[in-house]
């Protein structure tokens, strides 16, 4: 695990417990993996004895085998109706610790864009994987637990207010707006963060009622659509704003 900068121990919380990787199989008769897409995931309350058994929210535990051919994920915010809030879980220390999962990545895998319904990260197995944190209001409660991992880059007006002092926690230089006004819905929808030369990840397309989508464009009024075919020219300490552009159905 890195070394936490004095600065953030208070926000994030991090737990050194010693333990071995076990089998996803898990020792309870009744444990069961789903998967969706590119993940496996479990329901929290099938797996950890010291959590609410009505709490349906998810955990990814895992890759599905064309996950594992990816090199740019998108954590969903939920899956089949329920939210998904950890990616791999911890239960030591308390009545069920046999259940925790070990999230492990292929070599390939680069880039992980994490939503802001998840609230911890856990046991995850990927040193060349560098987290994109998607999170504009909230108080972040992130424990990374034995968790092995490149960078994390936060959006840049919460690393500014946060006044971070790390080596792996960075601002990142590309956020998309979904570019208009709802209730209890950020605007921010996605963060990225791109080196001279490299692309931007094109984002999963943004949903809205009573619209459809019309691209990411560089200005609030949908003036000029972005081409992600081009590698972008930003300059260090600045910033990109892709706005979602929309037309009425």
């Amino acid at each position: 695990m890195k070394k936490l900068s004095k600065n953030i121990i208070g926000l994030l919380s991090c737990s050194l417990l010693l333990t071995s990787c076990i089998d996803l199989s898990g020792t309870n008769p009744n444990f069961k993996i789903y998967e969706d897409g590119y993940f496996q995931y479990i329901h929290l309350c099938d797996n950890s004895k010291r959590q609410d058994q009505n709490d349906k929210s998810l955990v990814i535990v895992g890759f599905s085998e064309s996950g594992m051919e990816q090199e740019t994920l998108d954590i969903p915010s939920e899956i089949n109706g329920y939210q998904v809030k950890r990616i791999g879980l911890s239960d030591h220390g308390h009545p069920g610790a046999e259940l925790s999962r070990h999230v492990k990545c292929s070599k390939k895998l680069n880039k992980v864009f994490v939503p802001s319904s998840v609230v911890s990260i856990q046991f995850f197995e990927g040193e060349d994987v560098s987290f994109m944190i998607c999170d504009e209001f909230t108080a972040m409660d992130y424990k990374f637990t034995l968790s092995h991992f490149k960078n994390i880059y936060l959006y840049s007006k919460r690393f500014k207010e946060l006044n971070l002092d790390s080596n792996y926690i960075y601002s990142a230089n590309v956020s998309f707006e979904i570019n208009y006004q709802a209730d209890n819905i950020s605007n921010l929808y996605r963060i990225d963060n791109v080196e001279d030369g490299e692309k931007i990840t094109i984002p999963p397309t943004p949903v809205r009622e009573g619209y459809s989508f019309a691209g990411w464009y560089t200005e609030p009024d949908c003036t000029n659509i972005w081409d992600f075919n081009v590698s972008p020219n930003i300059e260090d300490g600045h910033e990109l704003v892709l706005y979602a552009g929309w037309n009425t159905l």
